[in-house]
């Protein structure tokens, strides 16, 4: 893999990115899954990025690639750092060829160096050199969820059980959450290899959990989000419910200052939002603040790390949110990890896994393997890195017509494009060869369709010979 990269870098590979890529990368062509070996180039993505004055933006970069046997049953992705060696892994699921660990410590060339095929892996999860296994509750392999001994990650061994589940998370406490059916909580502390139950929630629904904190919260699948307060791990406090607008509580994050919560609604369907984003400073009074769509996908599972959301976003790829203001996400970059299309279509980016100590990113997409990445953040107040000038919008906010200037550094193609807070294309202003120098276009706040944009925030983009930037502007009422 490592030659391969070497002998094919700088091949361009594929995005699709649903109304957002203008100049990136060539369309994906039908290869074998040994060519596709090669898509590993190591291209620069360039989505919606900050407004260079005001917002952050970034970009995803793809730095390892591994075809993982029957990729089409690829599950999740966790990753696991060697105390001893420093060496760092993934641990990559899929339900037919077994459950792989990955030394990924060089990005460019990943190779499995074990392989259980006796064992749960539908979900995954670490603490200290144990790794705690489900086959999410649907029989895959008919067992019960299984704790395995990675210190030697070469030879891993089984060395406890606990009781079968879908989803697993695992705190900074050394807590244990399994979920479906209903919510249980073990203790991992005394005995890794023998978790001990200190609280159950009885229900025949349930799906994933995230504890932030002193927070639990519940993403109960049809039920709803409950939201605990835990003082002790082991009596939980009901704060709030978050019910209603959402078909299917899959999965969720907050926001930095935990002000915000983020919910997966993985059986979302357009016109219906992907993600929905509630205001929970009062959490016994959630207020919806926001919402992400893309009419073309469905989200899967997300994580948040500062200001960035990190989604599996099934067949629209990996994707990465600016939600430094929560009340209005933006797409900062996404790669499209899988030529499949469609919403309701639960293959493509399964997981993600951000956070490694060296920022590397495990995307496992089914059935299209295993993915590395990095994200570069362009630093709020920093311009992005692109010779390229795109002044203020004038007037901003406006009503009738706002006027977008900006200075070329080369002849070239040039695309000006306006999208709306989820990433989604609402007008192409501006798509030319153009010479070098200053350029002005007229917005009148319509949309590619003639029909008036509705009042909020949108971001003008402008790209040239692979560079971008980018400026929010205001449609007033």
């Amino acid at each position: 893999m490592g030659a391969a990269n070497a002998a094919f870098r700088g091949v361009v590979g594929y995005s699709r990115m649903e109304g957002v890529m203008t100049l990136v990368r060539a369309p994906f062509h039908p290869v074998t899954r040994a060519a596709a070996l090669v898509l590993v180039a190591a291209a620069v993505v360039c989505g919606p990025a900050g407004d260079s004055r005001s917002q952050t933006g970034g970009s995803i970069e793809l730095i390892g690639f591994l075809d993982i046997p029957h990729s089409t049953y690829n599950t999740d992705v966790w990753g696991w750092v060697d105390p001893v060696t420093h060496a760092e892994y993934a641990l990559v699921g899929n339900n037919m060829s077994g459950l792989h660990i990955v030394d990924v410590t060089d990005p460019s060339n990943p190779w499995i160096v074990s392989t259980l095929d006796t064992v749960p892996r539908f979900d995954i999860k670490t603490w200290g050199s144990f790794a705690y296994v489900v086959d999410g509750n649907y029989g895959f392999t008919g067992q019960k969820g299984c704790i395995l001994d990675i210190s030697d990650p070469f030879h891993p061994v089984p060395v406890g059980r606990f009781p079968a589940g879908h989803n697993i998370f695992i705190d900074d406490e050394g807590y244990m959450y399994l979920t479906f059916p209903g919510l249980k909580i073990f203790n991992l502390n005394p005995d890794p290899t023998h978790p001990q139950l200190v609280w159950e929630k009885v229900s025949t629904q349930g799906h994933d959990v995230t504890v932030i904190g002193d927070r639990l919260y519940d993403f109960h699948g049809y039920d709803g989000t409950f939201i605990y307060h835990m003082t002790s791990r082991a009596s939980p406090i009901l704060l709030g419910t978050i019910t209603g607008g959402i078909h299917f509580h899959h999965s969720g994050w907050t926001s930095a200052d935990e002000k915000y919560l983020f919910i997966n609604d993985e059986l979302a369907l357009d016109p219906d939002p992907d993600i929905v984003v509630y205001d929970i400073s009062n959490p016994g009074n959630p207020v919806k603040a926001s919402e992400i769509s893309d009419p073309g996908a469905t989200a899967h599972n997300s994580y948040r790390i500062g200001d960035y959301l990190y989604v599996a976003y099934y067949t629209a790829g990996f994707r990465v949110y600016d939600i430094s203001d929560p009340r209005f996400p933006f797409l900062a970059d996404g790669y499209d990890t899988t030529p499949l299309e469609g919403e309701g279509v639960f293959k493509g980016a399964w997981g993600c896994y951000p956070f490694s100590p060296s920022g590397h990113i495990f995307v496992n997409d089914r059935p299209d393997g295993f993915f590395i990445f990095t994200f570069e953040a362009f630093p709020t107040g920093v311009a992005s890195p692109a010779p390229l000038v795109l002044h203020p919008v004038r007037p901003n906010p406006f009503s009738a017509w706002t006027a977008i200037s900006y200075e070329l550094p080369a002849d070239g193609p040039v695309t000006a494009t306006i999208y709306d807070v989820a990433g989604r294309r609402v007008r192409t202003l501006v798509q030319a060869e153009q010479v070098r120098g200053p350029h002005e276009v007229i917005w009148d706040g319509t949309k590619d369709d003639g029909v008036k944009a509705v009042s909020g925030v949108y971001f003008c983009r402008v790209d040239c010979r692979g560079f971008h930037v980018t400026q929010k502007v205001t449609v007033a009422d």
